[in-house]
């Protein structure tokens, strides 16, 4: 997977660096720049989501992929996810059985997280733990009153 991202970001961050975003494509290709992009490292993301939030203005990618890589970065600096699209997990073996421990990362305003997700197109967070749960048979934790510190404290005590 490392490999095919790697060649993925050559390419495309080769396009976005000498011709800048492209806007005859289709949205498929649209979220296909936002996933390479996304599976980027920190350096990369960083320096992509300013052209991602001006498509974004432009209409060409989608105002929740924008969010999420927003949510990513400020994950990955440690801080609270402003539109809940972010979770850290960590994988404990009992006996012959693994089991993924899922926390949602800690949310800026919790109390308002439903509206802010429905101003950028997304479910409500509810909504997208039971849809995570059902895709991947896994619970998500959430508890709004944990920092990031006590979530990894978590996910470190369960390894």
């Amino acid at each position: 997977m490392n490999q095919v991202d790697q060649e993925n970001q050559r390419v495309v961050f080769d396009l976005l660096d000498t011709a800048g975003w492209p806007t005859n494509v289709s949205d498929n290709a649209h979220r296909a720049i936002f996933l390479v992009i996304d599976h980027a490292d920190d350096c990369s993301q960083k320096k992509y989501l300013p052209m991602m939030a001006e498509q974004t203005a432009n209409g060409l990618v989608s105002k929740a992929n924008l969010a999420t890589l927003q949510d990513r970065i400020l994950m990955h600096e440690n801080k609270k996810q402003i539109y809940g699209t972010q979770t850290k997990s960590s994988t404990i073996v009992i006996g012959d059985d693994k089991k993924s421990i899922i926390y949602m990362w800690p949310i800026e305003n919790p109390a308002s997280i439903d509206s802010l997700r429905a101003t950028v197109g997304l479910p409500s967070l509810a909504s997208y733990i039971e849809l995570f749960k059902s895709e991947y048979g896994e619970d998500v934790i959430w508890d709004p009153s944990l920092t990031h510190d006590e979530v990894i404290g978590k996910l470190n005590l369960n390894k």
